[in-house]
């Protein structure tokens, strides 16, 4: 296996591999763009720092609810990890995420509050879309055409 194979292609990386979900009932595909997370990045500290700002003291005494750290988390990874979506669509009786009339026919708008009570709204989508954002082999060239074919 040559150092090549190890590569990662850099503009995923920046801009985000799609990430389909179940279609809406008018078969859109509701699709979130995400970008490769490194914690370590200078980015993501900075975003890090001034959302955890307020938490400050429960982060240091390790006393955060776990409310709190998962709007933290889920804050931090709308910021940084979601590029865009499309195609985003609430269920009937899901409310309190984005203004006007959501529902099943209706997109939502793309803004990092709107990304970040979805994820919270759906813990599990957002656990997923993290395990995405961590794996460099799905950042890998070729791997998007193989994606598709599946």
């Amino acid at each position: 296996m040559g150092l090549m194979t190890l590569a990662t292609n850099r503009k995923l990386e920046k801009e985000g591999i799609p990430v389909e979900f179940t279609p809406n009932a008018d078969g859109t595909i509701p699709t979130l763009f995400v970008a490769r997370t490194f914690r370590e990045s200078a980015i993501y500290r900075k975003v890090f720092e001034r959302i955890s700002k307020p938490y400050k003291d429960e982060l240091d005494a390790q006393s955060i609810s776990e409310d709190d750290d998962l709007f933290i988390m889920t804050s931090v990874f709308a910021e940084v990890s979601v590029k865009g979506w499309k195609n985003v669509r609430l269920a009937d009786g899901f409310g309190g995420i984005g203004k006007g009339d959501n529902g099943p026919d209706t997109d939502i708008e793309y803004t990092d509050e709107n990304v970040g009570a979805c994820l919270r709204a759906l813990p599990d989508m957002f656990a997923q879309l993290a395990a995405i954002s961590v794996d460099a082999d799905k950042y890998r060239d070729g791997v998007l055409a193989g994606m598709a074919k599946n």
